[in-house]
């Protein structure tokens, strides 16, 4: 098995901090949870 070389990253995003994985190539994938059973979220993202 291969080892994992993920990077996690923080950033500050309008005054929320967020944190990230770097990891492989090609188009950037992004994945969005929300929080618990009935979490309620909006997101809107831009990825160029």
């Amino acid at each position: 098995m291969s080892e994992s070389v993920e990077i996690a990253n923080n950033i500050n995003a309008d005054g929320i901090n967020t944190n990230y994985h770097d990891c492989g190539s090609g188009v950037p994938v992004l994945l969005i949870h929300g929080s618990g059973p009935g979490g309620r979220c909006q997101v809107v993202v831009s990825v160029t």
